[in-house]
């Protein structure tokens, strides 16, 4: 981290900046990386609060916990079948995730936003409120939930010398936030 700050106090020179961001790129959501794009150069990050209308669906799977402490009293192997066998879930959970064009945050945290500029609504019937948007973005949502029941739920796991079965829960929240930015370097 030091070398990063040395190299930041002595170069404010938006080609370093550029160079940075193509680096953690990969590592960041879609929507850090867009935000990231609308910065000329590292002195210009500043802390933010950005209003948005969202949407937000935590997944939880069912299954897991059982499946981690019955794997858990294998030792290393238990740790690595787990590992193998959440990989290959995750990653379809994932896919239908991203196929939709949802935006992967923390765990299974994932959600949908759309960008109000300056201010938040308190008003719905405000001009600056796109209901088509935002309805096409609810409809998308429950589409992509759908098929994450479809393709995830009751998905089974055979472990030699066990077998059980994930599913997935699934909890949806729509209204007003905030993509907060904060900013340490």
């Amino acid at each position: 981290m030091s070398e990063l700050n040395n190299n930041i106090n002595n170069n404010n020179d938006s080609e370093y900046y550029k160079d940075l961001c193509k680096k953690v790129q990969p590592f960041l959501s879609d929507h850090i990386r867009k935000y990231l794009q609308t910065i000329p150069n590292v002195k210009s990050l500043i802390p933010q609060a950005l209003p948005c209308y969202g949407i937000v669906v935590i997944a939880d799977i069912s299954g897991y916990s059982k499946l981690a402490s019955i794997l858990a009293e294998q030792g290393s192997i238990g740790a690595e079948l787990l590992s193998k066998t959440m990989n290959g879930y995750l990653d379809m959970l994932i896919d239908v995730i991203t196929n939709y064009g949802g935006d992967l945050r923390d765990a299974v945290i994932f959600c949908w936003t759309y960008d109000l500029g300056n201010d938040i609504v308190d008003n719905m019937t405000e001009t600056s409120f796109n209901f088509f948007d935002a309805g096409f973005m609810m409809i998308n949502v429950i589409m992509c939930c759908l098929e994450l029941i479809k393709t995830v739920n009751e998905n089974p796991v055979y472990i030699p010398g066990y077998q059980t079965v994930l599913g997935i829960h699934l909890a949806l929240g729509a209204g007003n936030m905030f993509h907060i930015h904060l900013v340490r370097i």
